[in-house]
């Protein structure tokens, strides 16, 4: 295949999942990803798109809250995996809140094999799935985001000051190679600020193609999270600073 044509075949799957792994653009485009990243490195100068630790993001979906239909597609199989990852944590009787993202939604299939638990969320579509395993569920409330499906503002953030989780997992669009954590969406920044502050652990769900992408509002740090959960090997710089802030309050 010429470059040219493989350029196009990238920008039509990126234009259909939004963002990919290099890894899964060569199984898709039978190619090496040595020649992958050479042409994701031609469309970067380009502009056509931005690449990110392990991966590659669509230039005009960078500082965009997609809606959750569209993130859902987005590396399902690397949240997958973090999701088989993150229920290991868990154990029969414990209190979790689980934040809106695609991600804690992977989450859900696996809830099934616990008993008694508390979960809490503010989103509907989390709620209801663990309503109908019989889990006791605490439904977050405020204004509903419609595209989401989940509920956002100051009545939300009000409700969840009054609750109080074992473990707390969410997702965010961006992992800095220094740690920090932003979104791009800013009422969901703010309310996953809140939710933070009530749990006893915070597990951050990250794949790979949020590693090197910095958005506009900061949420956290990697000292501020007791575990980041990614699909791929972390770089040593963030497994340093994980949980650093937290063990100080300890």
């Amino acid at each position: 295949m010429l470059p040219f044509d493989r350029h196009q075949e990238i920008l039509d799957l990126l234009e259909k999942h939004h963002s990919m792994t290099v890894k899964r653009l060569a199984e898709l485009l039978h190619a090496s990803e040595p020649t992958l990243r050479r042409d994701l490195a031609s469309l970067e100068k380009q502009g056509f798109v931005n690449r990110v630790y392990g991966g590659v993001v669509l230039t005009k979906y960078t500082n965009v809250h997609l809606p959750l239909s569209a993130r859902k597609q987005e590396n399902k199989i690397a949240k997958a995996q973090i999701a088989a990852q993150a229920v290991k944590k868990i154990r029969d009787g414990s209190v979790i809140l689980l934040d809106g993202s695609s991600s804690s939604q992977m989450m859900l299939p696996h809830l099934k094999h616990f008993q008694k638990l508390t979960i809490i969320s503010n989103s509907i579509i989390i709620c209801r799935a663990a309503a109908e395993m019989d889990h006791k569920v605490y439904c977050i409330g405020g204004t509903l985001y419609n595209l989401d499906q989940h509920n956002l503002g100051s009545y939300a953030e009000m409700m969840i000051r009054m609750m109080h989780a074992d473990q707390f997992f969410f997702s965010s669009s961006g992992l800095s190679l220094k740690g920090e954590i932003t979104g791009v969406f800013e009422q969901g920044v703010s309310y996953l600020r809140t939710a933070m502050e009530r749990a006893d652990q915070r597990i951050f769900l990250c794949d790979s193609t949020k590693l090197n992408r910095i958005c506009a509002h900061q949420l956290a740090t990697a000292a501020d999270v007791d575990d980041i959960l990614c699909d791929v090997p972390l770089p040593e710089e963030i497994v340093r600073q994980i949980g650093k802030n937290r063990r100080k309050q300890d």
